[in-house]
């Protein structure tokens, strides 16, 4: 076999890097049967060493390119569970905060004995970064294991850890179209720095979240104003003369609309959009912003059928009697290179 000697030379390099060396000798034995010379073994760089360096690199590189964890997460959970084992584990006895957002992301897409193993750690960084992960966890996960979260989520209440509380958050909605989609913008509003997270995500009503794209700290001039819930925008599409029709939601409503299709996704064993995952807390971390630890109920459920009946009474609205007929495909609109939106005025 050829590439038993170019993955040797790999291994015996210099000029190459330390992952790449503990990474040619992990195939050359796993997979290959290959034994290798104790004595070359012992020039290799700890497993773990080449672990740590690799996940400082990727929280690193997070900063500026959050989606860089989903890659990151992607990569891993493809490798061995003895080599996803030992990543997490050096994850874990990391001092960085950081860490919590890249265990979450891992979390999101492992099987339930991974997410298990990673729980009692979340329960134990005592950062926002940590509260927000288990927050987006706990709409994620499989039903069983929620509980496992909430009781993450209340050490870290009465710990003291709490989100930031300087955020508001805001939902828009264009009721679903001919095609079974609509689209809801999450925002989320920074007033100390004048500026706005936006999520948007495209929602089925059989395939669950079909398109999402997020953007960090936009101006939010380029948003329609806050108005009452209820009140009704006009959005024009660029290179189009349609007007998107955005209705003010109440963030509980938005909420349960993801949750329903979250539940979707996963019945169909289709993962989850990274942007989700990354920024889901925009979403989901102004639950308990306003609440305390004592007698916190962290996930409370969602009075579904008062939630339905809401939603059902939006749908009756007039502006939206032809709606599912003229709007366009959103999923196609929103995947345009050159889509932008502008605010109907007057």
């Amino acid at each position: 076999m050829l590439i038993i000697p170019a993955l040797r030379r790999v291994v015996t390099s210099g000029q190459r890097s330390d992952d790449a060396r503990v990474t040619a000798a992990m195939i050359l034995q796993r997979y290959l049967d290959v034994e290798l010379d104790p004595a070359l073994m012992q020039t290799l760089p700890d497993s773990s060493d080449v672990a740590r360096q690799s996940a400082t690199e990727a929280l690193a590189l997070a900063e500026d390119e959050p989606m860089v964890m989903v890659e990151y997460a992607d990569q891993l959970l493809d490798e061995s569970d003895e080599v996803i084992g030992t990543v997490i584990d050096v994850l874990m006895d990391m001092e960085d905060p950081r860490r919590a957002s890249l265990l979450m992301v891992i979390a999101s897409y492992a099987g339930s004995a991974v997410v298990a193993h990673i729980l009692p750690t979340l329960g134990t960084i005592r950062h926002p970064d940590s509260l927000y992960a288990l927050l987006v966890l706990s709409h994620l996960v499989e039903p069983p294991l929620r509980p496992a979260v909430e009781r993450q989520v209340r050490k870290l209440l009465f710990a003291g850890v709490r989100p930031d509380t300087t955020t508001s958050l805001r939902l828009l909605w264009s009721p679903i179209n001919a095609q079974g989609q609509s689209l809801l913008w999450v925002i989320r509003y920074h007033p100390k720095s004048d500026s706005a997270d936006f999520l948007a995500l495209v929602l089925h009503d059989e395939l669950g979240i079909i398109h999402a794209e997020a953007r960090k700290q936009i101006d939010p001039n380029e948003l329609p104003l806050p108005a009452a819930k209820g009140h009704v925008h006009g959005v024009h599409t660029a290179g189009s003369a349609y007007v998107l029709r955005m209705l003010e939601l109440d963030p509980e409503l938005g909420r349960d609309m993801v949750d329903k299709s979250v539940a979707l996704l996963r019945d169909q064993g289709i993962p989850w959009p990274g942007e989700l995952v990354v920024f889901g807390h925009w979403l989901w971390g102004e639950k308990i912003s306003s609440r305390t630890a004592t007698g916190i109920q962290a996930f409370p459920d969602p009075a579904s059928s008062a939630l339905d009946a809401d939603y059902q009474d939006l749908l009756k609205r007039q502006v939206f009697v032809s709606w599912a007929w003229d709007v366009p495909d959103l999923q196609h609109l929103m995947q345009s290179e050159d889509v932008s939106f502008a605010v109907e005025k007057g």
